[in-house]
């Protein structure tokens, strides 16, 4: 397969749900976002991203994930260099059972270092590398071969992300932290799935069995998010993909996510993307035109 020459052919090449383009320009991209989610792997010379005002440099062999709708600048070196990007529509990951749990983990971005562990990156890289080689190839099932591994890449990134967020390291014999553990994935799950409905602490933390302080604290150390801020990404998350269907008004969104009123829609939307609900999905409709 030939990588995509440009972001607009990226963009607007819409025939799979994975997209791979290899880049070796020294153009900078303003401020901009995707739809889908995006996998940044420098294979020679640095590049640099800054998402919320805060700048990700990548050496070669790391990689930076920067999910769906994340608003982010990129600055590649002036000195030649080479880096590819995969495109990964949403609809790839809301296919893995579970994913919804881990999917907060992930924003702003995920930037897996060489500091972080030889044994991580070094079992991670693989995964990523066989995805590419895939989808270079002509083999007709190359690009399902090649979701099955990106599939498994957000698992394992995914499912380290919440592990590293528990209040103390897990080790052998550590049945107490794994129990809390298992509780805490069971309560993100139900906030994800009841995310809409008028969901309070006082009942989440009494559905497990805890009471409201207890679960607070450790909800906290689980997710990195206080209970609110969980429950209103997973709303705003619902959002997104409420806004991608013109069809359905912004009034409706505002009810049908669980926000009940307009007015507290804009202001979260707002307050967690740059932008308000309006504005997202006129993005969204100017990148399908």
């Amino acid at each position: 397969m030939k990588p995509f020459q440009s972001f607009r052919q990226l963009d607007h090449h819409d025939s799979h749900t994975i997209r791979l383009y290899e880049n070796t320009d020294t153009d900078e991209y303003a401020p901009h976002w995707h739809s889908a989610w995006e996998i940044v792997l420098p294979m020679e010379g640095m590049y640099s991203v800054i998402i919320n005002d805060m700048r990700y440099d990548l050496f070669p062999g790391e990689i930076l994930i920067i999910p769906s709708g994340t608003i982010h600048e990129l600055f590649p070196p002036k000195t030649p260099g080479r880096r590819y990007f995969l495109m990964v529509d949403t609809k790839v990951l809301y296919a893995l059972d579970g994913f919804p749990v881990m999917e907060d983990a992930f924003y702003p971005a995920v930037h897996i270092r060489m500091e972080e562990g030889e044994c991580f990156l070094g079992e991670t890289m693989p995964i990523l590398y066989r995805a590419i080689r895939e989808m270079q190839g002509t083999d007709p099932f190359r690009y399902e071969a090649a979701r099955s591994l990106l599939s498994f890449l957000f698992i394992r990134i995914g499912r380290r992300l919440l592990i590293t967020r528990q209040e103390e390291p897990l080790h052998a014999g550590a049945s107490p932290q794994m129990k809390r553990q298992d509780v805490m994935l069971d309560a993100c799950s139900y906030i994800s799935l009841h995310c809409t409905e008028p969901l309070t602490l006082e009942h989440v933390a009494r559905e497990f069995g805890y009471s409201k302080y207890h679960f607070t604290r450790l909800f906290k150390a689980y997710t990195g998010n206080g209970f609110t801020d969980y429950l209103l990404r997973q709303r705003v998350l619902i959002c997104h993909r409420l806004l991608a269907d013109p069809s359905i008004l912004i009034t409706d969104i505002a009810h049908r996510s669980g926000f009940g009123s307009i007015a507290t829609f804009n202001r979260v939307f707002l307050k967690m993307e740059g932008m308000s609900p309006t504005a997202y999905r006129q993005m969204l409709q100017t990148k399908q035109q």
